[in-house]
């Protein structure tokens, strides 16, 4: 399903500072992005010259995974530099075997979090995937083209055009897009930040 905009307010101001909730927040404002590939991403494919995080997407009839770019709106970028602050403190030179992942989380983590902040919130249940759906409907809704979004969001690349012709990586393009995406997100949990002062005033 497609959240309203009303649910989508109470669920980010419902999300704090656990690690879970940090990385639902940077889907989020990352487009929507698939919670596995972003669960799957190691330290080396955050490249923080560029804020450009690097994902594999194996989706589809592929034989080698898709490279998906993603380069980060200030906010975005910011989550994933302390994400990577936090696994390079954590990390210990000597140990060549140890955990190399950016978002030490599991999936069934996510899952379960989204489901108790949906109990918490009492409003219809969802999963990580109607966030993402949510997440295009409202980049349709900011007149973000398809072809954008199609980039953006890693799918409906295998046709021949996208193959073979069209070499351009869209960098500029879905960067500026993820920027107009921040600012929507900020204003949707301002306006939830503002009623709950009236409230309580």
């Amino acid at each position: 399903r497609v959240l309203t905009r009303e649910e989508l307010q109470k669920f980010l101001a419902a999300l704090g500072t656990r690690q879970s909730d940090r990385i639902l927040k940077l889907a989020l404002y990352a487009g929507g992005q698939r919670i596995e590939q972003l669960l799957r991403a190691n330290r080396e494919d955050w490249h923080v010259d560029t804020k450009t995080l690097h994902l594999l997407d194996p989706k589809g009839r592929r034989k080698t995974p898709r490279r998906h770019l993603i380069p980060l709106g200030p906010q975005a970028s910011a989550m994933v530099a302390d994400f990577a602050k936090e696994a390079s403190e954590a990390s210990d030179p000597q140990n060549t075997h140890q955990e190399k992942r950016l978002f030490p989380v599991r999936a069934d983590t996510i899952g379960k979090r989204i489901s108790a902040i949906a109990k918490e919130l009492k409003i219809p249940k969802f999963n990580a995937r109607d966030l993402r759906r949510t997440c295009e409907t409202m980049l349709v809704e900011r007149k973000i083209s398809k072809e954008v979004r199609a980039h953006l969001l890693s799918h409906g690349l295998g046709g021949v055009q996208d193959k073979h012709y069209d070499m351009h990586n869209y960098a500029k393009e879905k960067r500026a897009a993820l920027v107009r995406w921040e600012a929507h997100l900020n204003t949707i949990l301002l306006k939830k930040t503002t009623n709950n002062t009236k409230k309580n005033e």
